[in-house]
């Protein structure tokens, strides 16, 4: 995956993240998963993982660049 990434702050997101987005709406997020002032993980059905890489963009297309990555899982896709 040819992407740079860029540094951003979010509290909403617990701190930084790295984000881009590129030239055709592709959208992609990776996050520290770790547990809020509450205990609760963003993602309370992959608390096994440190570390969460979203996705915006087409099931195909996402399949196809994730499964070239070594390491990486597709967890979960959701159409919204």
């Amino acid at each position: 995956m040819d992407t740079e990434l860029s540094l951003r702050e979010s509290s909403f997101k617990g701190g930084e993240y790295f984000f881009n987005r590129d030239n055709q709406g592709m959208e992609i997020s990776v996050e520290r998963h770790i547990p809020d002032e509450e205990g609760e993980y963003a993602e309370p059905g992959f608390s096994d993982y440190d570390v969460l890489v979203y996705v915006n963009y087409g099931r195909k297309a996402t399949e196809e660049r994730i499964a070239a990555l070594s390491g990486l899982h597709l967890l979960r896709f959701e159409t919204v």
